[in-house]
C-alpha cells in the first residue's frame, strides 16, 4: 500500500486523537489551578466545543476530498449516477444492523458505568446545533471520506474489497478515540457494516442518513434523557 493512502487514514486519526487531549487538558488543568478537582468539572460545554472542533476537521476532510477527486466525488456517492435511487432490502438491513450495534452498545456503556453521558447543561441554541447541525455534517462527512474516498482509494491501490473494508473501519474506529476500548470495538463494527454495504451498493445516501439518524437520537438521549 502507498504510503499517501497511509497519510491519509493515519493523519485524521492522530489528529482527531490530539485535538480532545488538548481540549481536555486545559478544562482539567484550569480547574486545578482555580482549586477544584475533577469532580467539579462540567464536561458539558468542553465536549460541545470538543464537537465543533471535530465537525470542522470533518469538514476540512470533506473539502479535501472535493478538491482531491473533483467531477469524481459523484461517483463516489453513487455509481450509477442516481443517488437517490438504490436497492431498499440491503439499506434496510444496514440502517437496522448500524442502529443494532449502537444501541446494544449504548445499553452495555449505561449497564456498567451507570448512564449514558449526558449533556444537559448545554444552552438552547448548543441543543439545536447537537442535535440538528452535527449529526448531519458527521453523516455527511465521515461517510464520504470513510467509505467512498478511503475504501475508493484502497481499491484502486490494489487492495481487496475485504481489506478496504476492514482498514477503512479501522480508520474510523480510531478516529472516534484510541483511549476508549469500548467505543473502539463497537464503531469499528460500525465501520464494517457500512462499509460491507458501501462494496455492495456502492451508495453514501443511505450511509450518510443513516449515521446522521443514528447520532440524532443517541444525541437527543444524552440531552434530554439521560
Amino acid at each position: 500500500m502507498s504510503k499517501k493512502i497511509w497519510t491519509y487514514i493515519w493523519l485524521p486519526v492522530l489528529i482527531l486523537n490530539t485535538v480532545p487531549v488538548c481540549l481536555f487538558g486545559a478544562v482539567f488543568a484550569s480547574a486545578y489551578a482555580q482549586g477544584g478537582t475533577a469532580n467539579n468539572v462540567d464536561t458539558s460545554q468542553a465536549l460541545f466545543w470538543l464537537y465543533v472542533a471535530i465537525f470542522v476537521i470533518n469538514w476540512g476532510l470533506a473539502i479535501f476530498v472535493f478538491r482531491k477527486k473533483g467531477n469524481e466525488v459523484r461517483t463516489l456517492i453513487t455509481s450509477d449516477g442516481s443517488p437517490f435511487r438504490f436497492h431498499w432490502k440491503p439499506a434496510l438491513w444496514m440502517f437496522l444492523a448500524f442502529n443494532g450495534i449502537w444501541a446494544i452498545y449504548i445499553l452495555l456503556y449505561a449497564w456498567v458505568a451507570g448512564q449514558w453521558p449526558s449533556y444537559g447543561n448545554l444552552f438552547t441554541w448548543q441543543k439545536i446545533l447537537f442535535i440538528v447541525l452535527l449529526p448531519i455534517s458527521a453523516g455527511f462527512t465521515e461517510e464520504l471520506f470513510w467509505r467512498g474516498f478511503i475504501m475508493t482509494q484502497l481499491e484502486a491501490a490494489g487492495q481487496s474489497p475485504r481489506r478496504a473494508i476492514l482498514f477503512s473501519a479501522l480508520g474510523f474506529s480510531l478516529v472516534h478515540g484510541i483511549f476508549f476500548p469500548d467505543k473502539l470495538l463497537a464503531t469499528f463494527l460500525l465501520g464494517l457494516v457500512a462499509g460491507a454495504y458501501y462494496v455492495r451498493e456502492r451508495k453514501l445516501i443511505p450511509l450518510m442518513a443513516t449515521h446522521a439518524l443514528m447520532d440524532i437520537w443517541s444525541y437527543g438521549l444524552s440531552l434530554f434523557v439521560m
